[in-house]
């Protein structure tokens, strides 16, 4: 994560611009001054915080999240993702293979789950796993589908 990371968390909590520049001294780069009351990006999902984990705590059939992971091995490496999905859910990657050389030491991928039933859950778990072989990087998966109000 870095900082830009941070200040689209704090957007997509409806904190305003003037509250987080209060808190950091910075605003996030697409507004144009410090005095905006408002971010203007509101289209950020607090899902796609670039954390190792992934939680979708309020699925309505379907969400993505996107996520962005840096190659710190060899810079020659290729890794494969493995899927243990969530029970109830299904999940895809995309891309599903991650190829790194001495050019590229950054790659986005998103991850799409979708509820497999309609009815609602408690919170069920899988991961993604990402390995070369030898090197395995696993990330925690969390989903609790919210298909129907109960109100």
């Amino acid at each position: 994560m870095n900082k830009e990371d941070y200040l689209n968390y704090l957007c997509s909590q409806d904190y305003s611009t003037a509250e987080i520049y209060n808190a950091t001294r910075e605003t996030p780069s697409y507004n144009t001054t410090a005095e905006q009351l408002i971010c203007q990006n509101r289209n950020i999902s607090l899902l796609d915080l670039n954390l190792p984990s992934i939680t979708m705590p309020h699925l309505k059939k379907s969400a993505t999240a996107k996520r962005r992971v840096t190659n710190v091995g060899p810079s020659n490496s290729v890794y494969t993702a493995r899927i243990k999905s969530p029970v109830g859910m299904r999940v895809s990657v995309s891309p599903d293979v991650l190829e790194f050389d001495a050019n590229t030491m950054m790659i986005d991928f998103a991850v799409t789950v979708t509820a497999e039933e309609s009815i609602n859950t408690g919170f069920v778990f899988g991961s993604l796993t990402w390995s070369d072989g030898k090197h395995s990087v696993r990330s925690p998966i969390s989903v609790r589908a919210t298909l129907y109000d109960l109100h």
